[in-house]
């Protein structure tokens, strides 16, 4: 493998500690507790927001995971999470028009093959 977003998950070993078989590779996966703790080091960052949008690829089932985990952590800090779906580098800008206009005040974005690409774009635009 060369990037897998939860190889446990996925069926791919049978245990981040010993996968066995002959795999080698790495992981995006940090699990639950870091998921949470994205939105949480966000809320000591910046106390007022109360809007945080999340960028995530909905063809990604690890990204649908990390979506849900962020959902019960926003609950638990009384942040509003206004999650943006996109599954094709041509509706990363219309996800972020969206960001604007709902008046998002931070952004967390779900590590994936997808947001990685568009990032490396727009680090090279710069």
């Amino acid at each position: 493998m060369f990037i897998a977003g939860d190889p446990l998950g996925a069926g791919l070993v049978p245990s981040l500690a010993r996968p066995g078989g002959n795999l080698t590779g790495f992981s995006l996966f940090l699990g639950d507790e870091f998921s949470s703790k994205w939105l949480e080091l966000l809320k000591e960052a910046i106390p007022d927001a109360s809007r945080v949008a999340v960028l995530w690829n909905p063809v990604n089932p690890a990204s649908s995971h990390y979506v849900t985990v962020l959902r019960g952590a926003a609950e638990k800090l009384g942040v509003m999470l206004q999650p943006q779906a996109i599954s094709d580098p041509d509706q990363f800008n219309g996800a972020f028009a969206t960001m604007r206009a709902e008046r998002a005040q931070a952004v967390v974005v779900v590590v994936d093959p997808l947001t990685v690409l568009i990032e490396a774009k727009s680090l090279s635009l710069r």
